[in-house]
Protein backbone atom coordinates (compact mmCIF):
# COMPACT_ATOMS: atom_id res chain seq x y z
CA UNK A 1 0.00 0.00 0.00
CA UNK A 2 2.82 2.44 0.85
CA UNK A 3 4.52 1.65 -2.47
CA UNK A 4 1.33 2.55 -4.34
CA UNK A 5 1.03 5.86 -2.44
CA UNK A 6 4.66 6.72 -3.25
CA UNK A 7 4.05 5.97 -6.94
CA UNK A 8 0.98 8.23 -6.93
CA UNK A 9 2.99 10.99 -5.20
CA UNK A 10 5.87 10.62 -7.66
CA UNK A 11 3.44 10.72 -10.61
CA UNK A 12 1.82 13.86 -9.18
CA UNK A 13 5.16 15.61 -8.73
CA UNK A 14 6.20 14.60 -12.24
CA UNK A 15 2.93 16.00 -13.60
CA UNK A 16 3.70 19.28 -11.83
CA UNK A 17 7.07 19.43 -13.53
CA UNK A 18 9.06 18.76 -10.37
CA UNK A 19 12.16 16.65 -10.86
CA UNK A 20 13.51 14.19 -8.33
CA UNK A 21 17.10 15.42 -8.62
CA UNK A 22 19.19 14.62 -5.54
CA UNK A 23 20.21 18.30 -5.33
CA UNK A 24 16.72 19.77 -5.73
CA UNK A 25 14.75 21.02 -2.75
CA UNK A 26 11.02 21.67 -2.67
CA UNK A 27 10.08 24.89 -0.92
CA UNK A 28 6.52 25.49 0.31
CA UNK A 29 5.21 29.03 0.79
CA UNK A 30 1.78 30.01 2.10
CA UNK A 31 0.53 33.31 0.66
CA UNK A 32 -2.60 35.19 1.75
CA UNK A 33 -4.88 38.15 1.05
CA UNK A 34 -7.22 39.71 3.64
CA UNK A 35 -10.42 41.69 3.02
CA UNK A 36 -12.63 43.78 5.31
CA UNK A 37 -16.41 44.11 4.86
CA UNK A 38 -18.54 44.77 1.78
CA UNK A 39 -22.15 45.82 1.16
CA UNK A 40 -24.81 43.11 1.09
CA UNK A 41 -26.37 41.28 -0.62
CA UNK A 42 -23.33 41.20 -2.89
CA UNK A 43 -20.62 38.62 -3.28
CA UNK A 44 -16.94 39.37 -3.49
CA UNK A 45 -14.26 37.33 -5.20
CA UNK A 46 -10.84 37.33 -3.60
CA UNK A 47 -7.91 35.81 -5.47
CA UNK A 48 -4.49 35.07 -4.01
CA UNK A 49 -1.63 34.15 -6.34
CA UNK A 50 1.57 32.14 -6.28
CA UNK A 51 4.69 33.72 -7.71
CA UNK A 52 5.57 32.86 -11.34
CA UNK A 53 7.29 29.45 -11.37
CA UNK A 54 5.44 28.22 -8.29
CA UNK A 55 2.67 25.60 -8.35
CA UNK A 56 -0.51 26.00 -6.29
CA UNK A 57 -1.00 22.79 -4.32
CA UNK A 58 -3.99 23.85 -2.23
CA UNK A 59 -5.76 26.72 -0.59
CA UNK A 60 -8.51 27.79 1.72
CA UNK A 61 -9.84 30.56 3.91
CA UNK A 62 -10.31 31.84 7.44
CA UNK A 63 -13.15 34.16 8.46
CA UNK A 64 -14.17 36.30 11.37
CA UNK A 65 -17.54 37.95 10.99
CA UNK A 66 -20.17 39.49 13.20
CA UNK A 67 -22.87 38.67 10.62
CA UNK A 68 -23.64 35.60 8.51
CA UNK A 69 -20.94 34.97 5.92
CA UNK A 70 -21.15 32.22 3.30
CA UNK A 71 -18.33 30.74 1.25
CA UNK A 72 -19.76 29.84 -2.14
CA UNK A 73 -16.45 29.13 -3.91
CA UNK A 74 -13.03 27.89 -2.83
CA UNK A 75 -11.12 26.59 -5.86
CA UNK A 76 -7.83 26.64 -7.77
CA UNK A 77 -7.43 29.39 -10.40
CA UNK A 78 -4.97 30.20 -13.18
CA UNK A 79 -4.19 33.29 -15.24
CA UNK A 80 -1.54 33.32 -17.97
CA UNK A 81 0.24 30.36 -16.39
CA UNK A 82 0.30 31.82 -12.87
CA UNK A 83 -1.58 29.64 -10.38
CA UNK A 84 -3.50 30.61 -7.27
CA UNK A 85 -6.64 30.09 -5.20
CA UNK A 86 -9.99 31.88 -5.53
CA UNK A 87 -12.61 32.42 -2.83
CA UNK A 88 -16.12 33.91 -3.09
CA UNK A 89 -17.57 35.44 0.08
CA UNK A 90 -21.27 36.32 0.27
CA UNK A 91 -23.13 38.15 3.04
CA UNK A 92 -26.88 38.54 3.35
CA UNK A 93 -26.55 41.67 5.51
CA UNK A 94 -24.96 45.10 5.08
CA UNK A 95 -21.78 45.42 7.08
CA UNK A 96 -19.46 48.21 8.13
CA UNK A 97 -15.85 47.90 6.96
CA UNK A 98 -14.74 46.20 10.18
CA UNK A 99 -17.64 43.72 10.57
CA UNK A 100 -16.27 41.05 8.20
CA UNK A 101 -12.66 39.98 8.07
CA UNK A 102 -11.82 37.16 5.66
CA UNK A 103 -8.47 35.80 4.57
CA UNK A 104 -7.84 33.64 1.48
CA UNK A 105 -4.77 31.37 1.40
CA UNK A 106 -2.84 29.53 -1.31
CA UNK A 107 -0.11 26.94 -0.66
CA UNK A 108 2.63 27.28 -3.29
CA UNK A 109 5.39 24.82 -4.10
CA UNK A 110 8.65 25.60 -5.92
CA UNK A 111 11.73 23.61 -6.75
CA UNK A 112 15.05 25.21 -5.76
Amino acid sequence: MLGKKLKVLAAGLFALGVSTSAHAALVQTVRHTTIWGFPAPHSRDVDVWCEPGEVATGGGYKTFDALDLYISKSAPISNNGVQGWGIRYTSAYPSPDSAIIATAYVVCLKQQ
